[in-house]
């Protein structure tokens, strides 16, 4: 799909607005008003209709200007008459939409026709309708009376009377069918798009680029489109103080961001009245930075052959591009300069990095080892010490609470050691207290859930001690006599 800047074209001939009375605005210009109307009270957001001059000069640079506009717009009415049926400038506009419906998402989308009729005059069998408008969905403003001669033309008369019931029957038959194009397209009904893409799709934003690189990005463009990815902005944002807003809504939405670099454009209205104004260009790069501060977010800068800068503003927006930005940002920075083929296969190569990675199984949750710690009241303060030496290495440790008995706590077989990958006994000299809580331990051993067997460990003062404790320990298998500088050995034990 392409980016469509507006909901609705409407193509008519001149004649078809010209008013009886010099002061009325034609009837083009009222239907214009009507439809706006009708449409965002059923979109749900501001409607956007455009018409161009109609039978305007046939010159190259005027043909361009429509031929460019055509592109960015997601359906087209023709509203229909003999005045119609003989204009070239006419002809040539629905030529031209129907080219572009083409080359964004297809004339027929879904079964529907992104082109719709309507007639204001009676037409006569002989003069032939274009390929283009047959087939397609027709509203007839036209009231056939029998004591009439010929058909009236509907129009929003002051009352209620059966012509002006008639034409608002008409207009909201024809707003609900631009919705359903809009719809077919993938917009919502409040102007946003519809979650049509495949779960493998991507969000791109791509950025605007200046009027000479525009080719460039419209390539880009449509090969994105083709694959199904989504393409951000959904439509082109007004030059007005919402730009900014809007292009970091964007971007917030993306999971890449796309840049085919041009110097110089137009520059948006700011946010802030008393800020200097910066080109779209320059707004889009730096605002793609600022969304990746908070959160990971690829750009892909592409600066075209040849691009050289005309004046310091332009030249400190280049360095931006080929020093700093790399520098700042979560997710990778990269700025490809020479041929847009070579661009065009390193965007791929990104979009299909992302889409693996989404595809990759999530890591398995890791159990975090659990240490239960016993010492006495009066070796409190050393167990702290190695409870936070063992923490610090990713070990939970739990220091239980004190009680009566055995000169401290003794461990409990509850759900705090049987839950426990090892058993950490800090001994002070007293072997009746270290053999009550090696039986605690073990007992509590007996009820661990199979396949954590409990790793215990006596920590003792010397050399002497540890080879006193291991006698006490050697009855029980897992459990080991070792240094109170253990923490290292305990943690490797765990943890590996």
């Amino acid at each position: 799909m392409g980016i469509f800047v507006d909901h609705l074209f409407l193509s008519y001939a001149s004649a078809d607005n010209q008013s009886y009375d010099p002061e009325e605005p034609g009837w083009i210009t009222k239907f214009q008003r009507h439809l706006e109307t009708r449409l965002q009270q059923i979109l749900g957001a501001p409607s956007r209709v455009w018409r161009d001059r109609p039978n305007a000069p046939d010159n190259a640079e005027i043909s361009a200007v429509l031929d460019r506009k055509l592109r960015e717009i997601a359906s087209m009415v023709a509203i229909v008459s003999p005045s119609y049926l003989s204009s070239r400038w006419c002809s040539s506009e629905l030529k031209a939409f129907t080219k572009w419906a083409d080359e964004t998402g297809g004339l027929v989308v879904n079964d529907v026709r992104r082109i719709i009729k309507v007639v204001k005059e009676e037409l006569s069998p002989e003069i032939p309708v274009p390929r283009e408008l047959r087939d397609v969905q027709e509203f007839e403003f036209l009231q056939h009376d029998p004591d009439h001669k010929h058909p009236i033309v509907l129009e929003l008369r002051k009352g209620n009377d059966p012509i002006s019931i008639a034409y608002r029957d008409k207009l909201n038959d024809l707003a609900y069918a631009v919705r359903s194009v809009l719809k077919a397209l993938g917009l919502d009904v409040a102007g946003a798009a519809a979650p049509m893409a495949s779960p493998n799709s991507a969000k791109v934003f791509l950025a605007e680029s200046t009027s000479e690189f525009d080719p460039a990005r419209e390539q880009l463009s449509r090969e994105l489109g083709d694959r199904g990815h989504v393409l951000l902005p959904r439509f082109r944002l007004p030059y007005d103080r919402h730009y900014e807003s809007g292009v970091e809504k964007s971007l917030e939405e993306a999971d890449l961001s796309v840049h085919v670099i041009g110097l110089g454009g137009l520059c948006p209205e700011p946010a802030d009245k008393n800020a200097v104004p910066k080109t779209a260009v320059e707004i889009q790069a730096r605002l793609a930075e600022k969304v990746a501060m908070g959160r990971e977010l690829p750009r892909l800068f592409f600066l075209p052959a040849g691009l050289m800068a005309a004046n310091g503003e332009e030249q400190s927006f280049l360095s931006y591009l080929t020093s700093e930005a790399p520098l700042h940002g979560r997710g990778s920075v990269e700025v490809f300069q020479g041929a847009l083929e070579q661009f065009k296969l390193e965007v791929d190569a990104k979009i299909l990095e992302l889409q693996k990675r989404r595809a990759a199984p999530a890591p398995a949750a890791t159990h975090q080892k659990k240490v239960y710690f016993v010492c006495t009241k009066k070796d409190l303060g050393r167990g702290h010490e190695l409870a936070q030496s063992l923490n610090d290495k990713g070990l939970k440790v739990t220091l239980p609470p004190f009680a009566d008995g055995l000169g401290g706590q003794a461990p409990k077989p509850d759900g705090d050691i049987t839950d426990c990958d090892g058993l950490v006994l800090l001994h002070s000299g007293d072997i009746a207290w270290l053999r009550e809580n090696i039986k605690s331990g073990v007992n509590a051993d007996l009820g661990r859930p199979p396949g954590r067997p409990l790793a215990g460990f006596i920590l003792c003062d010397g050399p002497e001690a540890q080879k006193q404790l291991e006698e006490v320990a050697s009855p029980y298998p897992g459990i080991r006599a070792d240094m109170p500088d253990a923490s290292e050995r305990i943690a490797k034990a765990l943890l590996h």
